[in-house]
């Protein structure tokens, strides 16, 4: 008994015809129908309203930077030091961009 026997291939050959001749309006349907669920997905995550409790949660798994006391005041000591650099180039040297 083949009663749920189901032939494909002449489906196929049969909406083949009507999917090359309606394939702007398939195309397009799909990409507004694509368009739409985006459109709807960002909407409910947008109207989410926020929550204490989570966010006092999340406030816990920061964690705080700590910076190096001594690398700090080694910085500024540097910063304040106001190096001067001279450049080791003869002053008779011609500028090849002039």
């Amino acid at each position: 008994m083949k009663l749920l026997s189901f032939d494909y291939k002449k489906l196929l050959k049969r909406l083949t015809p009507a999917i090359t001749r309606y394939r702007f309006v398939t195309i397009s349907l799909l990409i507004l129908v694509i368009c739409g669920f985006v459109i709807l997905r960002v909407n409910k995550h947008a109207s989410i309203e926020p929550n204490e409790e989570r966010y006092q949660e999340e406030l816990k798994l920061i964690k705080g930077v700590k910076f190096n006391e001594d690398a700090i005041k080694k910085i500024e000591s540097l910063r304040n030091r106001d190096a001067e650099v001279h450049p080791d180039f003869p002053e008779n040297r011609s500028n090849p961009f002039l």
